[in-house]
């Protein structure tokens, strides 16, 4: 018997690569102190928080950062929470949608959550969270299409928003108003609305939905052979009883 060699699927997945240039972003940054990449990358927001000066709209950089701000990590805790989250839920989108329609997604999410940050926030923001509300999203437009939602969907949906808001705790503690706290509440709504904004692209997607599935050069000499087979069986057993 011949042996089949074992190969690495998902190598040209767009969420894939996004999630290995943002690990080689985090041991960077995590290696060399000196790059500050949560401050290079971060998106501003319309006034000046941790250290980062306010959104400049006069200011190329600044326009840049309403997308870079999404390969960041704002620290470890975050990365490995949300790293996994991605993967795991990234196959079965990017089956659906494609892989431009896939970074589309990504894309629109990210900007939307940058201006969003820019002219209401005053926190800025960095990390994948966006990304992960927009998978959470897509997976539940393509459970609602095939009229039924998973358990697990809705479980993982209101623990990650209990992580979001966990991760925010700081802030919560300042809120002595409700106005403070629903400021404070404001990156998670961002977070929300920039996902449901990516997630749209789903609805333009062609592959998947139709019930196309490929099949590979191999497959079809397979079930050719079979089929030339069982033709030929078949006419053996026709010549056997035709001699009786």
């Amino acid at each position: 018997m011949a042996k089949e060699n074992i190969k690495i699927t998902g190598t040209t997945s767009i969420f894939a690569l996004y999630i290995i240039l943002v690990s080689v972003l985090f041991i960077l940054d995590s290696a060399i102190a000196k790059i500050n990449l949560v401050g290079i990358l971060s998106c501003p927001a319309r006034s000046a928080s941790n250290g980062i000066k306010a959104f400049n709209f006069k200011s190329i950089l600044c326009y840049i950062k309403l997308f870079s701000h999404i390969i960041g990590t704002r620290d470890a805790m975050t990365f490995f929470i949300n790293s996994p989250i991605i993967l795991l839920l990234s196959k079965q989108p990017e089956d659906t949608a494609g892989h431009i329609v896939s970074a589309m997604m990504i894309i629109t999410s990210s900007l939307v959550s940058g201006v969003l940050t820019a002219t209401l926030s005053d926190t800025c923001i960095i990390g994948s969270s966006e990304i992960v509300f927009l998978l959470l999203t897509v997976h539940t437009i393509l459970s609602f299409r095939k009229k039924h939602i998973s358990l697990n969907l809705i479980i993982l949906f209101i623990l990650y928003i209990a992580f979001f808001m966990y991760v925010q705790k700081p802030f919560f503690k300042t809120s002595k108003t409700l106005m403070d706290f629903l400021q404070n509440c404001l990156p998670l709504f961002i977070c929300c609305a920039s996902g449901i904004c990516g997630s749209l692209f789903i609805f333009f997607a062609q592959s998947a939905p139709h019930g196309k599935k490929t099949v590979s050069k191999t497959g079809q000499k397979a079930k050719k052979s079979k089929k030339s087979k069982d033709k030929a069986s078949l006419t053996s057993a026709e010549t056997v009883i035709a001699e009786q």
